[in-house]
């Protein structure tokens, strides 16, 4: 906005322009966020500067890999040539200078996902639920039923 209000200014290279005054009041900005913008202006010019030598190096490294390392890989070859810059830095340096780094494919599942399984566990719930609010049958299932030599002597020892 405040980009917006001084680009469009009066001035005698814009004299067709509004007053300061007006567009800030249409647009709902404060006096000092204005004049705190326009007094920065000089130091985010010289960070921009300073940041140029880095964004060279960045492309340079990012060109050799064919415009694929990332922010990371970059990070780490820029410490590798003795550079001190933050992980940071050079993530908002390739965005801003939009140095895109490419993204791995998602890989095929290796196994496939059963889907009787996650049909059966849904069935035990269910009939969980079912006996806890009293509507089930509590019976053992086929499969849970003791079968061979031991039942048969728990079964004889029983009636003893």
């Amino acid at each position: 906005m405040c980009r917006f209000i001084d680009a469009e200014k009066a001035t005698e290279a814009n004299p067709g322009g509004f007053s300061v005054a007006l567009m800030r009041r249409v647009m709902g900005i404060n006096r000092s966020t204005y004049y705190a913008w326009l007094g920065s202006r000089p130091a985010t010019a010289e960070r921009q500067r300073v940041e140029d030598e880095p964004a060279a190096e960045i492309r340079e490294i990012h060109g050799t890999s064919r415009g694929t390392s990332g922010a990371p890989r970059v990070h780490a070859a820029l410490r590798r040539k003795g550079h001190a810059i933050n992980r940071k830095k050079v993530e908002r340096i390739m965005r801003e200078r939009d140095i895109p780094g490419v993204t791995r494919r998602t890989r095929d599942r290796l196994t496939k996902q059963d889907i009787m399984a996650d049909h059966h566990h849904a069935e035990l719930v269910t009939d969980a639920l079912k006996m806890a609010a009293g509507h089930g049958a509590l019976s053992p299932a086929a499969s849970c039923a003791p079968t061979g030599a031991a039942s048969t002597r728990a079964a004889n020892s029983a009636g003893r």
